[in-house]
């Protein structure tokens, strides 16, 4: 079942070829947490991604395109990520692994 906001950045080839298996390859765990935060607060302000774009300012820190990257699984910085964990509030250690 695809979320409604993600309909709005997605067209109907893009929305069948991206499934989660593939989103898993991608995404980071950060990445995938930070998604799940992004969306949930889309959903509770009632916001898709289309009226941001026509809005013309996003309620996040971030711009329009790293919230459409990040919403369609692709990758962003980590400059990006600790904005936006810094913003929902996660404590968060960076860990750099062989």
């Amino acid at each position: 079942m695809k979320n409604e906001y993600l309909k709005d950045i997605l067209t109907e080839a893009e929305n069948t070829a991206n499934n989660d298996s593939y989103m898993n390859l991608v995404q980071t765990p950060a990445e995938r947490k930070i998604r799940l935060l992004c969306r949930q607060y889309l959903e509770y302000s009632g916001l898709t991604v289309g009226m941001i774009k026509r809005r013309g300012s996003c309620p996040l820190p971030i711009g329009t395109r790293n919230l459409q990257r990040l919403l369609k699984g692709e990758p962003v910085s980590l400059k990006i990520q600790v904005k936006l964990l810094g913003h929902f509030g996660v404590d968060w250690d960076i860990c750099i692994k062989e």
